[in-house]
């Protein structure tokens, strides 16, 4: 039988559709009937989705029901201890002034420093009083170098004036401009210093007493002077430090005596040597950075004494400087910084707003602990911390914020 054109053309529209038909179904079934189920719509609803699509948003908003509740109904605030444990700590404002070149007292129950806006210099007794020192005005002091009983002091100014002040007498002295870094013995009765002229031979390492008479010239210096620190040793035995580059990582260490003692040398790993004494004076703990570190400083400390010089090295793992550093006991405390950027040690101004946490080391036996992360309670606020010390008892870590100017302290037991 013959189909009609007419016919043919219905048969094969019939067709077209048939098999359209057939492959929306195929699809359907393949790729949503198993994802669309009675089963899983269920789930959906109740917000219970295991292995859905959509999260699971009961289980969010019971997660922040339970933080609120443990943060007595603040939102997503951390646990702050008033005790160093290791976290996040309280931080205690000492006086709610800015403090500039200043230094615990001797007894550390109190603070001296210097007011830029009175131009006079003050204490903080231990209640968080201040009184003045002195009802003299000191215009635009830079800097100053305490004695250890606070009651003399050296003020460098910004045109290199130097001037001698004793707080008890009143007694003030002119000092020659050509002084520089200088520093108080630990008996307050002689100062150490660079003395540097315009000519090569009239710069030298020298001391004095603290007015500036009876000067006595222990080292020349020529052009070397940037490669000498003035670091008095508790015993007044070593004046100053010279470094001396042996290498590409590497210093050897000069110690400077009043008498012109041959004392040993020692070498570092590394350049840019600063260091502090122990109490005891036997013993340095010391910065130095490397390429292996980054040029990020590294904390040692080393047998700084006699025929121990430069034996019984100990690397504390630590990336500060040595002067961000406080001895208590056979314990060590040091602000580090929580992001030391690359090249932090040739150039320490790259750290500048750099926060810290404080670290304590057992000098036994090297073994270190994170103390505290010091928290104000504000995001806007961090700690950036100088001039460490602590409290005769050991219960108060205090410090200088260099980014407020203020001086705090954490309780650590």
């Amino acid at each position: 039988m013959t189909l009609s054109p007419r016919t043919k053309k219905i048969i094969f529209i019939s067709l077209v559709v048939i098999v359209t038909g057939l492959l929306a179904y195929g699809i359907y079934f393949l790729f949503f009937q198993q994802l669309i189920t009675p089963e899983n719509e269920n789930k959906n609803a109740n917000g219970n989705v295991n292995g859905g699509t959509l999260p699971n948003t009961n289980v969010n908003r019971l997660v922040n029901r339970n933080t609120n509740v443990n943060t007595n109904g603040a939102t997503n605030l951390p646990q702050i201890s008033d005790i160093a444990n290791g976290g996040l700590t309280k931080v205690t404002d000492v006086a709610d002034v800015a403090v500039e070149a200043g230094a615990p007292t001797s007894d550390r129950t109190g603070y001296v420093y210097y007011d830029s806006a009175t131009h006079k210099f003050y204490q903080i007794l231990a209640n968080g009083e201040r009184v003045e020192l002195s009802d003299k005005e000191f215009y635009d002091v830079a800097n100053v170098a305490w004695s250890p009983d606070r009651n003399q002091a050296i003020m460098a100014y910004p045109d290199g004036s130097k001037i001698y002040y004793n707080f008890k007498s009143g007694q003030t002295v002119t000092l020659p401009k050509e002084l520089n870094d200088v520093h108080f013995s630990e008996a307050g009765d002689k100062i150490a210093y660079e003395f540097l002229g315009e000519e090569e031979n009239e710069r030298w390492l020298a001391i004095a007493n603290p007015d500036g008479s009876g000067q006595q010239i222990l080292e020349p210096l020529g052009d070397r002077d940037n490669r000498v620190e003035v670091n008095m040793s508790p015993d007044a035995q070593v004046v100053g430090i010279y470094r001396e580059g042996i290498g590409v990582d590497q210093e050897e260490i000069y110690f400077l005596g009043q008498h012109g003692e041959n004392f040993k040398s020692m070498v570092v790993d590394g350049a840019g040597f600063e260091g502090q004494w122990t109490p005891q004076g036997d013993k340095l703990l010391y910065s130095v950075y490397n390429s292996e570190s980054d040029y990020k400083p590294e904390l040692y400390i080393v047998d700084a004494r006699g025929e121990n010089i430069g034996l019984n090295k100990l690397d504390l793992d630590l990336n500060t400087w040595s002067d961000k550093c406080a001895f208590s006991g056979s314990s060590l405390y040091c602000a580090v910084p929580n992001d030391l950027p690359t090249g932090a040690g040739l150039d320490p101004s790259l750290a500048s707003q750099t926060t810290d946490s404080f670290y304590q080391v057992n000098l036994e036996t090297g073994q270190k602990s994170l103390l505290a992360i010091p928290y104000s309670g504000s995001s806007q606020i961090g700690y950036s911390a100088e001039g460490v010390y602590l409290s005769l008892d050991g219960s108060y870590l205090y410090f200088r914020n260099a980014l407020t100017g203020k001086l705090d302290k954490i309780q650590i037991k």
